[in-house]
């Protein structure tokens, strides 16, 4: 889900019912405000409804929920600008979202992804290992294709996920952990 719908403790949801509308009409806003860069995003959000700049979680959510077709137009166009500085500035939305799942994961412990890359691993070498004793049945070579495709690809994924970007990017952190800053690096 790419728009965080906690409430504070004790307090209803006021995004609850709005979430689609805003999915659909500023995906990219709904995204950045699950995030690292909520403050942005909402700030951004208030802009286009025309709201004030300490308008509450529950006033932008009402806004949303009331929000005619110009209003629509301008939460679209601000997502649009949100975008656009989004890449201007470097920033990778998809990116920023996957290491936030990657770290909810870790922290939570969350066995799943595991599983599924053990089952996945199993069922994967499981067809190539029979396959290569047997061979594709004649009569459903072009199924078989298409399963053993997609598995690989999957398969890719999977290891992707566990081996290459996030070790990668462990290796990028413990290096820029390591490093020490260069005289005159800040006298730009």
């Amino acid at each position: 889900m790419p728009f965080d719908t906690t409430a504070p403790a004790g307090q209803d949801d006021p995004f609850g019912d709005v979430l689609s509308t805003l999915e659909t009409v500023a995906p990219m806003l709904a995204t950045a405000a699950a995030g690292p860069l909520a403050g942005p995003a909402i700030a951004a959000l208030r802009k286009a409804l025309q709201l004030e700049p300490a308008a509450s979680r529950t006033q932008v959510a009402n806004a949303i929920r009331d929000a005619g077709l110009e209003q629509l137009a301008a939460l679209k166009a601000e997502d649009n600008s949100f975008q656009a500085e989004m890449q201007r500035l470097g920033i990778d939305l998809q990116s920023l979202r996957d290491k936030e799942r990657r770290s909810r994961q870790v922290a939570f412990n969350d066995p799943t992804p595991r599983i599924l890359a053990y089952l996945l691993n199993v069922g994967f070498f499981g067809l190539l290992f029979l396959l290569c004793l047997q061979g594709p049945p004649a009569s459903n070579l072009a199924v078989m294709n298409i399963v053993v495709g997609s598995l690989g690809t999957a398969w890719i994924g999977a290891m992707t996920y566990f081996f290459g970007t996030t070790e990668s990017s462990r290796a990028k952190d413990w290096m820029l952990f390591q490093s020490r800053p260069t005289e005159g690096a800040n006298s730009q």
